[in-house]
């Protein structure tokens, strides 16, 4: 590391933190001057380039048991900085008397977890609670929240779901998390809200502002007649969730439009290296709400990364999450994976939320990209 002069300049006082570097910095160096020992990164200790993280964890939906026990919870949330917790609401397990459906195959995976749940908040109890809907292709909702109206989800056709009667699922929901919070022993009240994932086809932006109003205007009517505690109706919405940064901006931007701003608080999204996307999207969506946006989903898997080697994989994934948090983004959930002592993603994983929860990006140079196509492409993020 050398510093430039500003940096020597304004550096802080002989003892404090300067700055946390990533174990990712330099990753996939190879050949020439880094070969010869000359590479030079240079990190300003003063000057921030992004949003300071608020928030990292795991996400439940893929695997609702993966926090099952005090050892599975205690590596996610004991030995990590990890601070939130992604949960599923699955739509087709709930039926229309406001009952779990035993025939959805989804049913029995609420039990993993409230088991999940449990462990966590007993590792680390200021945990903060991320419900959001769980996409399940065509068979997303559940037949009785379906109106007439044709959507499609990933090109599968579907009924867009009934703004009515979508609120009451949800309201159900809570109702459910509510009660197993109570028998448990433990709050799992959210403080966050996502009633869309992916499905902007379906829940449409119209459709998105309809069910969170009628949502809140029922969650009152359960407050007042005492079934419901306010801490479990006092969550901000986080929306839409969608699989691109460009689609996230449209369907804010037509939501605004509709005079929907009372019914979304802060913009989520997710963005992966294979898709074709706009990464300044990260700065505008953060400027709709006048809040940092939210990475709600990043993946380290091959199929989002294009590439079969562990550390091409690997630096892929860091290098959109350096996107996003350099946007502005303070949010980020780990999608699958997380527990493992020799998995290299959830080594890494667990690694990345103790270098960045907590930190803000520091002006780091060379400058880099993404999506550089050379897979020995230098990388490197400092943090303070």
């Amino acid at each position: 590391m050398n510093p430039s002069a500003r940096t020597q300049e304004n550096a802080p006082p002989r003892g404090s933190r300067v700055a946390r570097t990533l174990a990712a910095i330099g990753l996939g160096v190879a050949g020439g001057a880094a070969a010869a020992g000359q590479v030079v990164i240079t990190v300003d200790p003063v000057a921030a380039d992004g949003a300071r993280i608020k928030r990292m964890g795991w996400d439940l939906k893929g695997a609702t048991a993966r926090a099952n026990s005090l050892a599975k919870a205690t590596t996610l949330y004991g030995e990590t900085d990890a601070n939130i917790v992604r949960i599923p609401i699955f739509a087709d397990a709930h039926a229309e008397n406001g009952s779990i459906d035993a025939s959805s195959p989804n049913a029995s995976r609420y039990s993993g977890m409230f088991s999940s749940l449990f462990w966590i908040k007993e590792v680390r109890p200021d945990t903060e609670v991320f419900v959001s809907l769980k996409l399940n292709g065509a068979n997303t909702f559940p037949a009785w929240v379906e109106s007439d109206v044709d959507g499609s989800i990933f090109g599968e056709p579907v009924k867009r779901p009934d703004p009515d009667k979508y609120s009451t699922l949800l309201s159900d929901f809570l109702r459910y998390l509510r009660a197993a919070g109570l028998q448990q022993g433990k709050d799992y009240s959210p403080k966050w809200f996502g009633p869309n994932n992916e499905t902007d086809r379906a829940l449409t932006a119209d459709r998105h502002i309809s069910t969170v109003r009628m949502l809140r205007t029922k969650l009152d009517d359960l407050v007042r007649s005492g079934l419901i505690e306010e801490s479990y109706t006092n969550f901000k919405v986080v929306a839409p969730d969608s699989f691109r940064l460009t689609t996230a901006n449209s369907y804010v931007d037509s939501l605004l439009s509709m005079g929907g701003a009372d019914t979304v608080d802060i913009g989520g999204a997710h963005y992966y290296y294979t898709v074709s996307d706009d990464v300044t999207g990260w700065v505008s969506l953060g400027n709709k709400f006048g809040v940092p946006p939210w990475f709600t989903e990043v993946h380290m898997s091959n199929n989002f990364n294009a590439s079969t080697d562990p550390s091409v994989v690997v630096r892929r994934s860091i290098g959109t999450m350096f996107d996003a948090n350099r946007g502005g983004a303070d949010t980020f959930v780990w999608w699958g994976g997380g527990p493992s002592a020799t998995t290299y993603e959830d080594v890494v994983k667990r690694a990345l939320i103790n270098a960045m929860n907590g930190g803000r990006p520091l002006e780091t140079l060379p400058a880099w990209q993404t999506r550089d196509v050379a897979p020995g492409a230098r990388l490197q993020q400092a943090y303070r």
